[in-house]
């Protein structure tokens, strides 16, 4: 006797429907996925078979069926990620950014300005991959030997500080015209 699925798929939309939304969106976006999941679910195929082709977990797929279930397409527009909110503000980071950026602040800098306005302490890992994924670069690893000659008060210290690729430009071109 074969498997019954204990929970069935609701159909909300036509199969057409469906396939015109497909076809409408980028085969790889998480919206995407769940409607190819949806149209194997309307097809009859057992929710464990779906999740081994589609390489996700099987409560991820009974997970993905009861949302479609309860909402419908809404499911779809829903899918933000999921996971801890951020710290900081995005208002608070771009000021703290700025700032960091116009008083070229070395990591341990950014990471005590951080602390006194936000009353957040973070490693000086985590504040290495937040300014990185801003855009800073460190001059250490972009111009490696010039560091001493654009930043001679930072040149005899370890630590040299973090600026944006337009600040380290400025400072290349103001170095080269004195």
């Amino acid at each position: 006797m074969a498997n019954k699925e204990h929970i069935p798929i609701r159909k909300w939309l036509p199969r057409e429907t469906i396939e015109y939304m497909l076809s409408q969106n980028d085969n790889h976006s998480k919206a995407a996925k769940r409607l190819i999941f949806v149209l194997s679910r309307y097809d009859g195929r057992p929710v464990w078979e779906i999740c081994e082709e589609m390489g996700i977990t099987i409560q991820t797929g009974y997970n993905w069926q009861n949302e479609w279930n309860e909402n419908g397409t809404s499911s779809l527009d829903t899918m933000k990620q999921k996971g801890r909110p951020p710290m900081i503000d995005e208002e608070t980071l771009n000021s703290i950014l700025e700032t960091v950026d116009q008083e070229q602040m070395t990591t341990g800098q950014a990471r005590s300005l951080i602390k006194d306005r936000c009353g957040t302490v973070f490693t000086k890992k985590h504040i290495r991959t937040l300014l990185k994924r801003n855009g800073f670069i460190h001059p250490d690893e972009y111009l490696k030997g010039l560091t001493s000659a654009l930043f001679p008060k930072y040149s005899d210290r370890k630590e040299k500080p973090w600026v944006t690729k337009e600040t380290l430009t400025d400072l290349m071109y103001v170095k080269r015209r004195t």
